[in-house]
């Protein structure tokens, strides 16, 4: 009966240190607006409005980790372009992390950003923007449902 009793009394501890992990990290998240973009640059935040941006076709071809080519057609802009769009110079920055709702991110490096037709923000048909860098071998920064861009 003593066992019994102490077993429930641990996991009901468990339970409730889970419990409060669960609500501090709810409230440390970012909310974002839903069709929009939250771009952090030098400890500021701004926000983009998806549909306000000129998408244009992202076509070209991506590997997966199996090594076959996806080709990819879809409306998109180059991250230079958002950032442009957000008053940033692209040209003075060391790179950018996309990061999706789910806070898994990727780093796209300035080279990258400012090279043409290689990183971009593609809609998808939910209207979720997912991250291209085309060249990326096994599509190592495929990351969907961006919600933020922090700009270093």
């Amino acid at each position: 009966m003593k066992n019994k009793k102490m077993i429930l009394i641990v996991v009901g501890l468990v339970v409730l240190v889970t419990a409060v992990f669960a609500v501090v990290h709810l409230n440390t998240r970012t909310t974002v607006p839903e069709g929009s973009l939250l771009i952090q640059h030098q400890g500021k935040d701004s926000y983009v409005q998806l549909e306000k941006l000129t998408m244009s076709e992202v076509s070209g071809s991506i590997v997966n980790g199996k090594g076959e080519q996806i080709e990819v057609r879809q409306p998109g802009i180059s991250i230079r372009d958002v950032l442009i769009a957000a008053g940033i110079d692209a040209d003075k920055i060391k790179g950018v992390s996309a990061v999706a709702d789910d806070e898994y991110s990727a780093e796209i490096l300035s080279e990258e950003i400012n090279e043409q037709s290689l990183a971009y923000l593609a809609k998808e048909e939910d209207g979720t923007v997912k991250l291209i860098v085309f060249g990326d071998p096994n599509m190592k920064r495929n990351v969907r449902n961006i919600v933020k861009l922090i700009v270093n």
